[in-house]
């Protein structure tokens, strides 16, 4: 895990994750500011997904609790981590790329 922000980085969510399945399934678990669904690559079975929480409390609770775990509405574990740095990409050339901002 990186740096802790609100910027949080998910994968090995379902294929078929939309923003706005996302947001349902982590509303409840604080405010969502934002979401972006990332292109599968080729042969990759599951999605990922840059979600900024509304607080840095309610990322870091995200991160400890869920990571690994499975989120209520998915019926399979996913990995959660501070989106620090994604494939050599400093996190706030990544998050301004998905029209992010940077916390």
């Amino acid at each position: 895990n990186g740096e802790p922000n609100t910027n949080l980085y998910m994968k090995g969510l379902p294929p078929d994750t939309t923003e706005m399945s996302l947001r349902a399934v982590f509303q409840p678990y604080g405010q969502v500011v934002s979401v972006k669904v990332l292109p599968c690559p080729n042969g990759v079975s599951t999605a990922a997904a840059l979600v900024q929480m509304g607080s840095l409390k309610e990322a870091e609770w995200l991160v400890k609790n869920v990571n690994n775990n499975i989120p209520q509405g998915m019926s399979a574990p996913i990995q959660i981590r501070f989106a620090n740095h994604i494939r050599g990409e400093t996190r706030a050339g990544v998050l301004a790329a998905f029209g992010m901002s940077p916390a």
